[in-house]
């Protein structure tokens, strides 16, 4: 019988942070952060993002309940509605910690749906624990971190098969090196921002320790090491001993003469997509190295991998700086 997870446990401060998590797995085009502070007026939002689909913005308003009656979930709506944001949003969210399953309740979000879409042109959804759990089944690591390792072994879908993947050799005489946020367009002297203090990004502790995006790009010169930095992150995570064990999956796109990403990874995984995916870390190396004629086919295959495996993290690194054109579009 499958573990049933403990809601009561969980804080609104922490019922919060998981709807956050959760949805940037399902929604990986928007970015979410906490609106606003506890104490100031929040408009019926509790975290928004802004939709990069439609250039509007994604609120969510989160209620920890033991019980939710259909008046609460008028109340709800009608908070939302009556906000300064509803103009300039396109998806409402409503996310609640007990069930709501009763016909009534049911019929309520149905003619809910209809009507903010209709009168305010918002998609709007409701998960309720039961949707949160059957979303939350492929996400381990969300399911460790917020009700502990021991339920998240018994409740998510069973573990990758490792014996499946090669693991990644570590670097010899690696030298450890740092990220920094790349700005697309820089202010003044191009070469003024060497000289400048910027905060540096440990690749490692962004995927172990923090809610990552899903899509990270490497953005280097020739020869500055990218290959071998990924390289050696994919180790660190694979070693990685904490709330989560992650399997990372290199691929390196130069050597595969830029077949589709589903192609490679079957034949070098086998049949990867039947398989629960838990805490996967997708390396894509070498698109630097991709023939110019086949550079464009394999940056729109990448765009459609990435939204057809949205709970795959995935690093790719390149010299092109066209790329990151790209990777904002996925």
């Amino acid at each position: 019988m499958k573990l049933q997870l403990d809601w009561a446990s969980l804080s609104p401060g922490d019922f919060e942070k998981l709807s956050r998590e959760l949805a940037s797995q399902v929604y990986p085009h928007t970015q979410f952060s906490l609106h606003l502070g506890h104490g100031q007026k929040q408009d019926g939002i509790d975290i928004i993002g802004f939709d990069t689909e439609t250039g509007k913005n994604f609120c969510i308003q989160n209620k920890r309940a033991q019980s939710f009656s259909p008046s609460d979930v008028k109340n709800a709506i009608n908070e939302f509605i009556g906000n300064r944001y509803l103009e300039i949003s396109s998806i409402f969210l409503l996310t609640v910690s007990c069930h709501l399953q009763s016909d009534e309740i049911q019929l309520l979000i149905h003619s809910s749906k209809a009507m903010l879409t209709e009168k305010h042109k918002i998609n709007f959804d409701c998960w309720d624990q039961k949707k949160m759990e059957s979303l939350l089944e492929n996400h381990y690591r969300i399911v460790a971190k917020y009700f502990g390792k021991y339920a998240a072994s018994r409740f998510c879908n069973p573990e990758i098969k490792r014996n499946n993947f090669v693991s990644v050799k570590a670097v010899n005489n690696y030298i450890n090196r740092e990220l920094y946020e790349f700005a697309a367009k820089q202010d003044g002297d191009i070469f003024r921002w060497h000289f400048n203090e910027r905060k540096s990004y440990d690749l490692k502790k962004m995927l172990t320790e923090t809610a990552a995006p899903n899509k990270i790009i490497v953005l280097a010169d020739s020869y500055e090491g990218k290959s071998s930095y990924l390289r050696q992150v994919a180790v660190e995570i694979e070693n990685y001993q904490q709330e989560v064990r992650f399997q990372p999956i290199f691929i390196e796109v130069k050597d595969n003469k830029a077949q589709p990403i589903d192609d490679i990874l079957n034949n070098q995984c086998g049949d990867w997509q039947s398989i629960p995916l838990k805490s996967i870390v997708l390396f894509i190396d070498g698109l630097d190295e991709v023939e110019a004629d086949k550079f464009n086919d394999l940056a729109y295959d990448i765009q459609t991998f990435c939204n057809n495996h949205s709970a795959v993290s995935k690093i790719k690194k390149s010299t092109k700086k066209e790329i990151l054109y790209i990777v904002y579009q996925i």
